[in-house]
């Protein structure tokens, strides 16, 4: 299965999705959704891969470490921040130069 093929199957996922959400809020974490999981293995754990098969998505899903969610979250923020100060001085540098 392809990246396409596995945004299409999203939803039957979601139960799996719900649960490792759940264990997370279990753990004290409480500002944790679903979908904020889903981008955690999208972007740090799928980045790279191009084939899937059912049986290691669900797997990854499961075995997702905190601590690798935390800092997806981490590094998320901080390249947030990044570009907001890099919109912020490019306004500034646009209105001194008019």
């Amino acid at each position: 299965m392809n990246k396409a093929q596995v945004v299409e199957i999203k939803h039957r996922l979601m139960p799996i999705l719900k649960s490792k959400e759940n264990e997370y809020k279990t753990m004290g974490y409480k500002d944790i959704s679903t979908e904020d999981i889903w981008d955690c293995l999208w972007n740090q754990i799928w980045k790279s891969k191009q084939e899937f098969t059912l049986h290691q998505i669900v797997q990854d899903i499961l075995h997702l470490p905190i601590q690798t969610y935390m800092s997806y979250l981490s590094l998320s923020a901080y390249h947030r921040d990044n570009n907001d100060l890099m919109k912020s001085i490019q306004a500034v540098t646009n209105n001194e130069i008019k």
